[in-house]
């Protein structure tokens, strides 16, 4: 998997799964003490998510880490791979 790719994966699922938990994205930055402003240049793939950004999201939303790495299972995912693919072909320079 691509750079591009893996970023726009890991947003897709923080944003999943914020919206399953029925939290902002505003709130996932803040109780994971992220600038707000970094929380949305890694969303947006501007900026690299690190991985003590990816583990305090992790922890907000209540998941392991690894989980925000890995496709959604079932029922979305061929709309997040279109998404994906669209974002990704968007910005060819992450390839």
């Amino acid at each position: 998997m691509l750079p591009a790719e893996l970023r726009v994966l890991i947003a897709d699922n923080i944003r999943e799964l914020a919206r399953d938990r029925d939290k902002s994205l505003n709130i996932v930055a803040d109780l994971a003490g992220i600038q707000r402003s970094a929380f949305y240049r890694a969303l947006g793939g501007q900026q690299a998510m690190t991985t003590d950004r990816l583990a305090k999201s992790a922890e907000v939303l209540e998941v392991p880490p690894h989980q925000l790495l890995v496709p959604p299972a079932a029922a979305g995912m061929d709309e997040l791979a279109l998404r994906r693919d669209a974002r990704v072909a968007a910005n060819p320079e992450d390839e």
